[in-house]
């Protein structure tokens, strides 16, 4: 017999193998965990009955009977393409007119694994779940040429001062409870929380402009380029999810919140300076942090079950869910860079590596998510759904980091029933966003040499006062869209 404390035994050895599949699995979210929520429009937090409970709303693991191991993955692939307008400079009665290669995202679909175990003790208003998963998002980007080593950087690509390759890992570790307060004979109501830890760790590679002295008009010059490679940026905060739910017979009410996460990444920075200082120019010291904050997230949903599922007695024939899910991401004005060291190079005082300020500007998003499903044949439950959700990014502010932009979602999936023991579910998702054309870009190429620095950059070295120093980065035509593949096996036991 299987025993509840060898499914977690057999969960945590898989998850700390979750690194070496070197995946960017993790990160900001772009679409839903689960194979179910993402064929249902990324519904989730008002009908889920099963160990996912521990992410979408933990109070629904009251609904979660026996002994329940959900083992999922899904397959995330992200199209982005960037072609930067030409830059016109001009010095003196020269004019300069520097065009770029299009910016293509090579870094290819990659598995974001999703495993949690509920369990009711046997009690009949307990639940208790446990839950290792890495969020639905996709931030495994690469500019340049993927490789097997990672990403081989462009520096013809007219996104190299914004971005050439990221690598974001992020795992949950989360442990649940809920209880059930019965308020008469068809309704009741269930609270139940998620706490641990979540653990981050990141790897970025970007050109910076590294002229001496920095002072406009900037030229991008090959020669004043300088590769920076931060890599090994690790954090770990502690994370939790409250859930509430309300039931009567077949309505469903439920409501969740995970509070915002302030990571402090620290790690190694590397500086690969232009070719008339490769022998000569190092860094004083090679820590790095890197600062970053991520949005809390509050989903409230309504839900409706009816019917007999014709093939099993206590299950739904139809399930229809609405939610509206809010983020306030507006907390992430700056993305903070601050490095440890100097660059020396070679001879005098080593010259000041200042703090960078990646502007973000980011807004609070909201989205609205619909998904219906319908027990078909006793072997097999269909379902589809869609959502819809605002920018993160300002039009101005578009990033080749994190492609949040409105998005409008459609999708598909299927439940079969393979006995009373296993369901294997398939799902897919296909998310568009719509084209962007950029003419006044808030992109500039971080010069971390200059003397001009945010978060305000009013400081005296400025040429534009309150204006970063540099040229805007962003400017010219973007798209994007995204596919979801998802698979996810449920095992119910000891029921």
């Amino acid at each position: 017999m299987i025993r509840p404390t060898h499914v977690l035994t057999a969960m945590l050895a898989v998850a700390f193998t979750l690194p070496a599949l070197d995946a960017s699995a993790g990160g900001f979210e772009l679409g839903e965990n689960t194979t179910k929520s993402v064929a249902r429009g990324g519904t989730g937090v008002a009908l889920r009955k099963d160990a996912a409970a521990v992410y979408f709303n933990p109070a629904l693991l009251t609904e979660a009977r026996g002994l329940q191991i959900l083992l999922n993955g899904n397959l995330i692939n992200q199209d982005v393409t960037f072609q930067r307008d030409p830059l016109v400079t001009t010095r003196g009665s020269v004019t300069l007119n520097e065009e770029f290669e299009p910016s293509t995202n090579s870094g290819g679909p990659f598995p974001a694994p999703f495993m949690a175990v509920s369990w009711d003790a046997g009690v009949d208003n307990l639940g208790l779940g446990l839950g290792v998963f890495g969020p639905s998002a996709y931030t495994g980007l690469c500019y340049g040429e993927k490789t097997d080593g990672g990403c081989e950087p462009d520096q013809s690509s007219g996104s190299r001062y914004m971005l050439q390759g990221s690598n974001l890992l992020q795992i949950y570790f989360l442990a649940s409870g809920a209880w059930r307060f019965d308020l008469g004979e068809r309704h009741h109501l269930s609270v139940g929380v998620s706490a641990g830890a979540a653990y981050q760790q990141n790897a970025l590679t970007v050109y910076s402009d590294s002229k001496t002295p920095p002072s406009p008009p900037y030229q991008e010059r090959d020669e004043d380029s300088a590769l920076l490679e931060i890599s090994e940026l690790q954090d770990i905060k502690p994370t939790a999810i409250l859930g509430l739910s309300y039931m009567y017979e077949g309505l469903h009410l439920g409501v969740s919140y995970r509070p915002p996460i302030s990571w402090e990444g620290k790690g190694k920075a590397e500086i690969k300076p232009p070719p008339q200082f490769a022998e000569l120019a190092s860094l004083t010291d090679d820590g790095v942090r890197v600062a970053l904050d991520q949005a809390g997230s509050l989903r409230v949903g309504v839900g409706w079950a009816g019917g007999t599922h014709p093939g099993f007695a206590d299950r739904p024939r139809v399930e229809v869910e609405g939610n509206v899910v809010w983020e306030d991401w507006s907390r992430t004005q700056d993305f903070v860079v601050d490095f440890d060291g100097d660059l020396d190079l070679g001879f005098g005082t080593p010259l000041t590596l200042n703090t960078v300020y990646q502007t973000k500007n980011w807004r609070d998003t909201y989205s609205l998510r619909a998904g219906v499903s319908y027990a078909a044949l006793p072997w097999l439950t269909g379902h589809v759904g869609g959502f819809m959700e605002t920018a993160t990014q300002q039009v101005a502010d578009t990033h080749a980091d994190f492609v949040a932009w409105e998005r409008y979602s459609g999708s598909l999936g299927a439940t079969f029933h393979i006995g009373d023991l296993v369901d294997l579910d398939l799902g897919g998702s296909l998310i568009a966003s719509p084209d962007r054309s950029v003419k006044s870009g808030n992109v500039y190429q971080a010069i971390p040499l200059s003397q001009c620095q945010g978060p305000d950059y009013e400081q005296d070295a400025c040429a534009r006062p309150g204006q970063p120093p540099g040229n805007p980065q962003n400017q010219g035509e973007w798209s994007s869209s995204a596919w979801i593949a998802s698979a996810g096996l449920t095992f119910y036991l000891l029921d």
